[in-house]
C-alpha cells in the first residue's frame, strides 16, 4: 500500500494503488530513482516534523518569502515611486500586446493616484 493511499479507502484507494504499481513498474530507472528520492525526502520531512522541526509547509514559506530588511520601503509615498518606475521605466520595454500594455498602465496610475489620495487624507488629519 502506498503512503498516498492509505488516507483513502474504496473504489479511489484500489484505483489510485493499481496506477501507482503501473507507474512504478513502468518507470525508466532515472524515474524510480527519483521517485525513490522523493520518498527519502518526505520520511524525512515526516521524521524532522515528528521531533519538532518545521514542516514542509514551513520550509517552503521560509524559502520563498521574502525578507524584509528595511521596512522603510513601506513609507509613506515608496509605493507611489515604486509603480511610478514600473510605468516608466519596465512597461515600455516588455514584449506584451500594446492593449495589455496599456491597461497595465491604466490600472497602474489609479493605484498611484489612489496612493496619493490616501497619503493627503492622512496629511489633512494629522495636526500640523
Amino acid at each position: 500500500m502506498s503512503r498516498i493511499s492509505r488516507h483513502m479507502s474504496g473504489p479511489d484507494r484500489q484505483r489510485l494503488d493499481s496506477a501507482l504499481v503501473t507507474a512504478g513498474q513502468s518507470a525508466d530507472a532515472a524515474t524510480r530513482a527519483q521517485i525513490a528520492a522523493f520518498e527519502s525526502i518526505l520520511r524525512q520531512s515526516r521524521r524532522g516534523k515528528a521531533a519538532g522541526r518545521n514542516s514542509l509547509r514551513d520550509e517552503i514559506e521560509r524559502l520563498t518569502m521574502p525578507e524584509i530588511a528595511d521596512p522603510g520601503i513601506f513609507a509613506a509615498g515608496r509605493m507611489s515611486d515604486l509603480l511610478s518606475h514600473v510605468i516608466e521605466q519596465i512597461l515600455p520595454h516588455l514584449d506584451m500586446p500594446q492593449d495589455v500594455l496599456d491597461i497595465t498602465e491604466a490600472m497602474l496610475r489609479e493605484e498611484v493616484e489612489s496612493q496619493r489620495e490616501i497619503q493627503d487624507r492622512i496629511g489633512e488629519g494629522s495636526p500640523a
